[in-house]
C-alpha cells in the first residue's frame, strides 16, 4: 500500500498555494469572460415589456338554485376541467381568429390567455382573459365561456353522465366514511363510552358525513328528473368583466449590467472546470487521478531548484527523503527482494529526477550506508557540477570499457560524507553521436557495469535518462532493483505519464512515482 510524505508542515500559504497557480494560470480568462459579458449586456437593448390587460368574468354554478347548494365543490371541479380542456378553447379558436386583433392565434398562445380558477368553499369560479387592451381582454373572456355553454348545449348527455360521474365517486367514499364513523359509534356505545369527547367528535362526524351523502343525492336526483337547456348550469354573476391592468416590467439594462460581471465569474469557473477535467495537465484528484497516478509513494511540496548553495540544499533535502528511503526498504523486505540498485527517472526532462535522485543518496549515506551515485543522464549530466568534481573518467567510459572486455577501477569520487562516492558521467559525454542512449552507453556494458557498482556499495542510486526521450532509457531500468518515476505536478502530462508507465509495466519493473511540486492534501 503506498504511503505519502510530507517534507514540511503546512502554513496557509502552501495550503492556498494551488488556488493562486489556478487563478494565475486563468485569471485572464476569467477577466475577458467578465468584460464580455458586462460589454454584451451594455450593448444588447432593454426590451421591456409593455402593459397587459385581464377581464375577470365571475361564473356561478347552477344546479339547485344558489340557496340549495352548500357546498358545491364537486360540479365546480367539474367544470374547472372542462374549461381547462383544449377542446373548449378549440371551439372558441376559429372565432378569434377571424378578428383582426388576434392575427395568427393558435390554441397553445390561447392558452397562454386564458385562466381559470375557482373560489374556495363556494359554487363560484373566475374565468380571466388577458391581452394588449382592455376590450380585447374582454373578447376573449366573452367568447371561451360562449364557446363553453355551446359545447354545454351541443353534448348535454355527456356533461350530464359527467356530472353524475365525479358526484358517484364522492358518493362512494363519503358512503364508506359514513359506515366507518358509524361502526365506531357503535363501538364505543357498547364500551360505556358515550360520553367521552372522542365519542362527540366522531358524532359531529358522522352527521357532516351522513349530511354530505343527503346532498350528493339530491344533485344526482335532480340531474335525472331535471332537463337543463344552455344556460340552466352556469350563470354569469355580471355580464361586464372586471378589467384590471397588469403593469409591464421597466428596463432592466442597469440590473443586468449590475450582474454581468458575477454572470462572467460562474461562466469561466465552469470553463475552468470542463478545461481541467479534460485536459492533459496532471489529475490530482478524483477517479482520474487513480487511473493516472495509481503508485504515488512520495509527495514533496517543491524539490528545490538548487540555484545557490547546491550542497547544502541537497543534504537538507536528504532529512526530508529518509523517510522515502525507509519505506522503498520497508517493501524490499516485505516482498523478499534485493534493494541494491535505484534508479531515478522520470516522463521528461527537468522534473525533479536529478534532485530526488542526489538528496536520496545523501539521506542513504548519512544513515550508514555505503551508496553511490551514479549519473547515467547522457542528455543533461549535473552531478559534477553540483558535487565540484572533475568530470574526466566516469560512466561512459567504464561501461564501454567493460563492453569492450578490458575491466578496471571505478573512477568515484568522495564527498564531505564518508560513505557517500559519486560516479560523474565521463568526458566521452562530449563526443556528441547521432544515435543517443545506445551508442553513449553500451547495453552490453551495463550489467557488468551494474555488478561492479553492487561489489562496492550497499545501495546504487543512479540519476537515469527521461524514459522517453532516451530510446536505450530501458535497458537501465530493466537492471534496476526499482525505479522511482519522478512527476513534476505542475509541468508533466497525462498523455506522457501514462506512456511511461505503460512503458515500466510492459518491462515489468517495479516502480512508484514521486509527485514533485504539490502538497499532500492536494492529492488525498
Amino acid at each position: 500500500m503506498s504511503t505519502y510524505i510530507e517534507i514540511k508542515k503546512e502554513s496557509w500559504r502552501t495550503r492556498f498555494a494551488p488556488y493562486s497557480r489556478l487563478l494565475l494560470r486563468w485569471g485572464w480568462f476569467l477577466l475577458l469572460l467578465m468584460a464580455v459579458v458586462t460589454i454584451a449586456s451594455s450593448v444588447i437593448p432593454d426590451s421591456a415589456s409593455s402593459t397587459g390587460y385581464q377581464a375577470q368574468l365571475q361564473v356561478q354554478v347552477e344546479l339547485l338554485g344558489s340557496s340549495g347548494i352548500n357546498n358545491a365543490k364537486d360540479a365546480t371541479k367539474f367544470f374547472l376541467d372542462t374549461f381547462s380542456n383544449p377542446d373548449t378553447l378549440n371551439l372558441a379558436l376559429p372565432k378569434l381568429a377571424k378578428m383582426q386583433q388576434f392575427p395568427g392565434l393558435t390554441l397553445t398562445s390561447l392558452e397562454s390567455l386564458v385562466t381559470i380558477s375557482d373560489v374556495k368553499d363556494t359554487n363560484l369560479f373566475n374565468l380571466i382573459g388577458v391581452s394588449d387592451s382592455p376590450q380585447d381582454a374582454s373578447i376573449v373572456a366573452k367568447t371561451v365561456f360562449q364557446a363553453f355553454l355551446d359545447r354545454i348545449h351541443n353534448d348535454r348527455a355527456k356533461v350530464v353522465n359527467g356530472l353524475v360521474a365525479a358526484l358517484n365517486l364522492d358518493l362512494t367514499q363519503v358512503t364508506s366514511d359514513e359506515a366507518n364513523s358509524a361502526a365506531t359509534l357503535q363501538s364505543l356505545q357498547a364500551t360505556g363510552k358515550s360520553s367521552t369527547p372522542a365519542y362527540s367528535f366522531i358524532a359531529a362526524l358522522h352527521n357532516q358525513q351522513k349530511h354530505r351523502a343527503d346532498h350528493i343525492n339530491a344533485l344526482l336526483l335532480h340531474l335525472q328528473q331535471q332537463g337543463f337547456g344552455p344556460n340552466d348550469i352556469l350563470k354569469l354573476v355580471s355580464n361586464t368583466p372586471v378589467i384590471t391592468t397588469v403593469p409591464g416590467t421597466g428596463p432592466t439594462q442597469s440590473q443586468r449590467i449590475a450582474l454581468s460581471p458575477l454572470i462572467g465569474l460562474i461562466m469561466g469557473l465552469g470553463g475552468i472546470v470542463l478545461a481541467s477535467r479534460f485536459s492533459n495537465n496532471v489529475p490530482l484528484r478524483g477517479k482520474r487521478r487513480e487511473d493516472v497516478l495509481p503508485r504515488i509513494t512520495a509527495v514533496f511540496p517543491k524539490l528545490p531548484k538548487l540555484k545557490e548553495d547546491r550542497l547544502r540544499v541537497l543534504e537538507r533535502t536528504s532529512s526530508e527523503c529518509l523517510p522515502l528511503l525507509r519505506r522503498l526498504r520497508y517493501q524490499s523486505g516485505e516482498f523478499e527482494k534485493p534493494l541494491h540498485v535505484i534508479t531515478v527517472t522520470s516522463p521528461k526532462r527537468r522534473e525533479g529526477k536529478s534532485t530526488l535522485a542526489s538528496s536520496l543518496a545523501f539521506a542513504s549515506a548519512k544513515s550508514g550506508m555505503r551508496t553511490i551515485l551514479v549519473d547515467a543522464n547522457v542528455a543533461r549530466p549535473v552531478l559534477h557540477a553540483w558535487f565540484h568534481i572533475p568530470n574526466g573518467s566516469g560512466t561512459i567510459d567504464v561501461t564501454n570499457a567493460l563492453a569492450a572486455g578490458i575491466p578496471g577501477p571505478l573512477p568515484l569520487v568522495g564527498t564531505s560524507i564518508a560513505e557517500l562516492g559519486v560516479l560523474p558521467i565521463g568526458l566521452k559525454k562530449q563526443k556528441k553521436a547521432s544515435g543517443g542512449f545506445e551508442e553513449d552507453l553500451r547495453s552490453d556494458g551495463l550489467r557488468p557495469f551494474i555488478d561492479l557498482l553492487s561489489s562496492q556499495a550497499d545501495l546504487i542510486v543512479i540519476d537515469g535518462p527521461s524514459l522517453l526521450t532516451n530510446v536505450g532509457a530501458a535497458n537501465l531500468v530493466m537492471l534496476s532493483d526499482i525505479v522511482l518515476l519522478t512527476v513534476d505536478a505542475q509541468k508533466s502530462k497525462s498523455s506522457q505519464i501514462l506512456e511511461a508507465e505503460d512503458m515500466l509495466s510492459k518491462l515489468k519493473v517495479s516502480f512508484s512515482i514521486v509527485l514533485n511540486r504539490t502538497m499532500l492534501k492536494t492529492v488525498e
